[in-house]
């Protein structure tokens, strides 16, 4: 979970740096265009950055007090939980240092950044992984096995 998280972070971070010095403001090479987001995701809501970076660092910390007896117990892969913490991570520390986080990914109407991705990813890999077992099995088979 560290070493994904971590990676994730790292590689985010850098990729936001790179887009932002290569690239200048509204303009777009490729699928990368640098846009400065200081509100929460696609702006539902927004807020002073302090603010912001408090309630980001709480959710990192709530997350990670769900996430670890999960892997612990074996029921959600390691990986899975290291990309949700790491894009999480990697947001927090953007907005912290930039009173903002940068996206730059440009994928339909949405821009968004690789730590945004990592979170849905992790997220989803999470959820799927704490179905009931009967759920992920068979499509045919009626009978649904809780975990213990």
């Amino acid at each position: 979970m560290t070493a994904t998280g971590a990676a994730v972070t790292a590689v985010d971070l850098t990729i936001k740096y790179l887009v932002v010095t290569w690239i200048p403001p509204r303009q777009q090479l490729a699928l990368l265009a640098p846009i400065t987001n200081p509100e929460f995701t696609l702006g539902v809501a927004g807020g002073h950055p302090l603010v912001m970076v408090a309630l980001m660092t709480l959710g990192v910390v709530a997350a990670l007090a769900v996430v670890i007896p999960l892997v612990t117990r074996g029921r959600v892969p390691a990986w899975a939980a290291g990309l949700t913490i790491g894009g999480a991570v990697a947001n927090t520390v953007d907005r912290a240092l930039n009173g903002a986080v940068q996206d730059y990914l440009v994928v339909g109407h949405v821009v968004l950044n690789l730590a945004d991705a990592a979170v849905v990813i992790g997220m989803a890999i999470t959820a799927y992984s704490l179905l009931p077992t009967g759920t992920r099995v068979s499509r045919t088979d009626t009978r649904v096995e809780w975990p213990r």
